[in-house]
């Protein structure tokens, strides 16, 4: 019994550094701080995969902790290194400044967390969901989500975008091993495949465009029309 609550333990206490990584990468300000954050976060979901993986005896969780590991902390973190050379270091001014930025999303991690934890049954109604870790797990994966559409309504960036657009993938990642945890290898692999195509293709297109416009700027984007 004791085994089996420190086992509990350290899956949420990843949970929580998972968080907590996902808050660095949202609010550093300098890219590249925000891209090893981003590494950081998605080190710790391949983390919490592993320890998932050996708790439920469930191999195929191994081999999602593998895709991801490659994927997530190697290959997108070096695409975003390196096209991030090309571009300004500083991340672009946002829509609301920084001690805005922090308080509205102290409160959004805090309001939605509170409310999937108490109400995840509204989202996943099944027994599995309603014990922990999975109970957590699903409400930060949730949390995680959020967060990434907070950067995609705030920030003006186009390599802050890209991260905002990561965070929520691997917020889909931690929900689907909560719902899903046998998910079809196949199914992984052309997931993960389609956001490192999507990454590669954004950050070729910001590196153009700023050649072009001398901004990353999403939203000077219109000008291209002219």
């Amino acid at each position: 019994m004791e085994k089996l609550i420190a086992e509990s333990n350290l899956v949420i206490s990843l949970m929580v550094m998972h968080l907590i990584a996902s808050l660095a990468a949202v609010e550093l300000r300098h890219l590249r701080s925000a891209i090893v954050a981003l590494m950081i976060q998605s080190a710790l979901l391949v983390a919490i995969f592993v320890v998932l993986a050996y708790l439920t005896a469930n191999a195929s969780l191994y081999q999602w902790a593998l895709v991801s590991a490659i994927t997530k902390v190697v290959v997108i973190p070096f695409l975003l290194w390196r096209y991030s050379a090309r571009l300004p270091q500083r991340e672009l001014r946002p829509l609301v400044s920084f001690p805005v930025s922090v308080t509205l999303l102290g409160i959004a991690v805090v309001v939605v967390y509170r409310f999937m934890h108490a109400h995840v049954d509204f989202v996943a109604p099944t027994p599995e969901a309603m014990v922990e870790p999975v109970r957590s797990s699903l409400a930060i994966a949730f949390t995680v989500i959020a967060m990434g559409l907070y950067v995609l309504v705030v920030r003006r960036d186009a390599i802050k975008l890209i991260v905002g657009l990561i965070l929520m993938e691997n917020g889909v990642h931690l929900t689907l091993v909560g719902l899903a945890p046998t998910l079809p290898e196949t199914t992984l692999l052309g997931v993960t495949t389609n956001v490192v195509i999507l990454v590669w293709l954004v950050l070729y297109l910001t590196a153009g465009v700023y050649r072009l416009l001398g901004t990353t700027d999403v939203t000077e984007l219109s000008r291209l029309r002219r």
